[in-house]
């Protein structure tokens, strides 16, 4: 708790004296007593309560990319259920997880089974944090076409550049970038939850009809395969879908 109730140049110095000190056992092991989060939950929401500029600074920097890489650390779970990639992402810090192309922790699962497709797709991060707007702006089933194509109105196809300008987005459609990432992506956008429920799945429950649309690119574009998507039960009209068919 006294790491919050400080000053951010107080909070460092906690972090600093411990790591110079050779204290990195208090580091590795300590819990906040009202969270049950560790050392980076803690990290993360003091960022979210100071800014992210508390991440900026030059004593943090080397402490907190050695953190980062133990992955124990990475994998703990706070009282919620909640990875401290999972806060951070939920939190706009998505970006301190993935600077260094880390595909590794969208592996990392809360309490639900779910990835971190799951999460943005379940709390809607990719539309309202990004696009800030309504699902009601997205043509649905109802506008299929013929082919069974979803027909992205013209309001949405007009909203593209300011979703595509979205950090978040930005961020992970760097992954795809690299070869070596695709058969880990393609996996994680296929995985089921403990409901048995794929990212598709959820982006479809909750009518969020352009986000569907991009997890199909970006499923297309790691080598995903038609007969892969058949076997999830999705309905048939949504199978074929593509981003920009109006």
């Amino acid at each position: 708790d006294r790491f919050f109730m400080t000053t951010d140049e107080l909070a460092l110095d906690m972090i600093k004296d411990a790591a110079q000190n050779k204290e990195k056992d208090l580091l590795y092991s300590a819990r906040d007593n009202r969270t049950g989060g560790n050392i980076l939950h803690m990290i993360v929401s003091r960022a979210m309560i100071s800014g992210p500029h508390f991440l900026n600074k030059k004593t943090l920097a080397p402490i907190l990319q050695t953190l980062m890489k133990d992955d124990t650390l990475l994998k703990a779970k706070n009282n919620l259920g909640q990875t401290p990639v999972f806060l951070a992402f939920k939190n706009g810090l998505s970006w301190l997880f993935l600077q260094n192309n880390q595909v590794d922790i969208l592996n990392h699962k809360n309490n639900q089974g779910q990835n971190i497709f799951h999460y943005v797709v379940q709390e809607q991060l990719l539309t309202s944090a990004i696009c800030n707007f309504d699902d009601t702006d997205i043509s649905g089933p109802g506008s299929t076409g013929s082919t069974g194509e979803i027909k992205l109105g013209k309001t949405s196809v007009q909203r593209k550049k300011s979703f595509k300008q979205g950090h978040l987005y930005e961020e992970l459609n760097k992954l795809f970038t690299d070869k070596n990432n695709r058969l880990t992506i393609k996996g994680l956008l296929l995985e089921k939850d403990n409901s048995g429920k794929t990212p598709f799945h959820y982006a479809l429950s909750q009518k969020q009809y352009y986000v569907y649309n991009l997890l199909l690119n970006w499923y297309k574009q790691v080598g995903g395969e038609q007969k892969e998507l058949q076997k999830l039960n999705l309905p048939s009209y949504y199978q074929n879908a593509t981003e920009d068919s109006a």
